[in-house]
């Protein structure tokens, strides 16, 4: 029913990284190995002397790995300590989207379909594996006003794992079956209002 944009994100800079690698990396050896031909050609004047000393320098050397692993603590390491990993759990929620509407987050989907909407944690003395986020706020249409809560759970170590726990209207919850139709009908109102 969910999908959470973090995986994508990550996903999305694990192909940039690869991809810059393969078309810089290239250039910076090429370059490198051009400047190296060329000062062979300049302090020898003989063909043979020149191809010998070629194969001789030339093939793999131990600073090349070295590089690219400091290229990589660079792009991986450094920027962990500075980029926070844990999201909060409104934020996770907010951020995340449903299967039908993989582009729209979470947030923003509420925030078009409903009023006064107010995101809560609620702090719940359970064992549960799930951190708890209620969204609370108003549907109005046609002159009439539903206080509505849909509440959803956070699995505290897969963040990416969360799911709709209840859905209250007007102090009511709502089953299984009705839940489900509620959900459609708040991509149906969406869709409406694009």
């Amino acid at each position: 029913m969910f999908s959470n944009n973090n995986a994508y994100i990550d996903t999305g800079i694990t192909f940039a990284t690869m991809i810059l690698y393969g078309f810089y990396g290239n250039k910076f050896y090429k370059n490198f190995a051009e400047k190296q031909v060329n000062k062979i050609k300049q302090i020898n004047g003989d063909v043979e002397k020149i191809n010998e000393e070629i194969e001789r320098k030339g093939g793999v050397h131990w600073f090349g790995p070295i590089i690219g692993l400091l290229i990589l603590l660079g792009v991986y390491t450094v920027p962990s300590m500075f980029i926070p990993i844990h999201v909060n759990d409104i934020d996770q929620v907010k951020i995340s989207t449903f299967t039908e509407f993989p582009n729209v987050p979470i947030g923003d989907l509420f925030d078009e379909v409903f009023q006064n909407g107010e995101w809560k944690e609620v702090d719940e003395a359970s064992t549960s594996e799930y951190s708890i986020v209620d969204f609370v706020a108003t549907y109005n249409e046609g002159g009439q006003s539903d206080d509505v809560t849909i509440r959803f759970g956070v699995h505290e170590e897969e963040e990416e794992e969360l799911g709709v726990f209840m859905i209250t209207i007007n102090g009511e919850e709502l089953n299984d079956l009705e839940t489900t139709e509620y959900l459609h009908f708040i991509f149906q109102n969406y869709n409406q209002r694009e």
